[in-house]
């Protein structure tokens, strides 16, 4: 029989796994058209990259900063 600090763990984990793939499903339901959401996502990857990096602040991308796509 499992101990109440294991299922506990399972709990936590389960909530967070949960959590993640509420996170990606939400993205891909939202309205909007997969190239702005790929500019979206783009522009976060490259402000966690360079957290802190000057020029990349957040406040320069939400103000139209992010590059275009090529192609």
């Amino acid at each position: 029989m499992k101990s109440v600090q294991e299922f506990a763990g399972g709990m936590v984990v389960g909530a967070l796994i949960g959590a993640l793939v509420g996170a990606v499903v939400a993205l891909l339901l939202a309205p909007s058209s997969g190239e702005e959401l790929r500019a979206q996502i783009e522009a976060k990857i490259k402000a966690a990259g360079h957290e802190g990096a000057p020029g990349d602040a957040p406040e320069a991308q939400a103000q139209g900063a992010v590059a275009e796509p090529t192609a």
